[in-house]
């Protein structure tokens, strides 16, 4: 059986962390399966799961997942190229796997080389995977990856995040109308939360944890006059966002 490394809470609550870990080990063993071992270098766990703040809730003793399981599959040299078509087959199948358990958003596989990962530039995205995201297993292939500041994060990224964002929203409001009523609550708490996300690359004050961003832009808010531009209620909307996203209770 393989031995993965899952020292860390992914979500506030513990028992949904404990539910979670199990979607995590089932996925990552199904990858290794299916790629091979001597075929993988590291498997990476990326974005809210990595810093305890994934978002589930939990109805009738049962969990529900609304945060996507991110992978990032490190390869041997350029087996990647070979394996890019296989990678998105994984991610369907694991997909519709999960979503009979309770996974109401995506499972994403995608495959890179330590190659790449010399090649990163400065990003959202790069930043996190630096400081946030977790070797589940295999080598520390994080030794390859670029050295960079929250400040050196482009302002174009937070641009392109709004954008992003936006469109994500009307997609998901167009073609799933007829999913649960939490799912829109979420991807409404996205969208709220990552408007701060791009005020704070703006300022060159970027954080990586919703708890930590929601407190900094209450902080800078007045510094900077953003009420010229947005509602005075704007920080207290960030605030009740990331508290729906860290425990995702329609009831509350």
């Amino acid at each position: 059986m393989f031995q993965l490394n899952l020292d860390f809470k992914c979500a506030k609550d513990d028992s949904k962390s404990e539910e979670i870990k199990k979607y995590i080990r089932e996925i990552s063993f199904y990858i290794l399966n299916q790629i091979g071992e001597k075929n993988v270098k590291s498997i990476i766990l990326t974005g809210s799961f990595t810093v305890g703040e994934g978002a589930a809730t939990i109805e009738k003793d049962a969990i529900k997942i609304l945060s996507d399981f991110d992978l990032m599959v490190v390869t041997s040299g350029l087996k990647w190229i070979k394996m890019r078509k296989r990678s998105m087959k994984l991610s369907e199948e694991l997909t519709n796997k999960m979503k009979n358990r309770g996974l109401l958003s995506h499972v994403c596989v995608t495959l890179t080389s330590p190659f790449f990962l010399k090649i990163l530039k400065p990003s959202i995205r790069n930043f996190e995977f630096k400081n946030c995201d977790k070797i589940i297993w295999g080598d520390n292939v994080f030794r390859y990856v670029p050295y960079f500041k929250s400040q050196d994060i482009p302002k174009m990224d937070a641009i392109e995040l709004l954008n992003n964002r936006m469109a994500e929203h009307i997609e998901n409001f167009i073609e799933n109308y007829n999913r649960e009523q939490v799912f829109f609550y979420y991807q409404n708490s996205k969208f709220v939360i990552d408007t701060a996300r791009s005020i704070l690359v703006f300022e060159n004050e970027y954080k990586s944890k919703y708890e930590v961003r929601s407190r900094h832009i209450k902080n800078i808010f007045k510094k900077l006059s953003l009420e010229k531009f947005l509602s005075p209620d704007y920080p207290k909307l960030v605030d009740l966002w990331t508290r729906f996203k860290l425990d995702s209770d329609v009831t509350k």
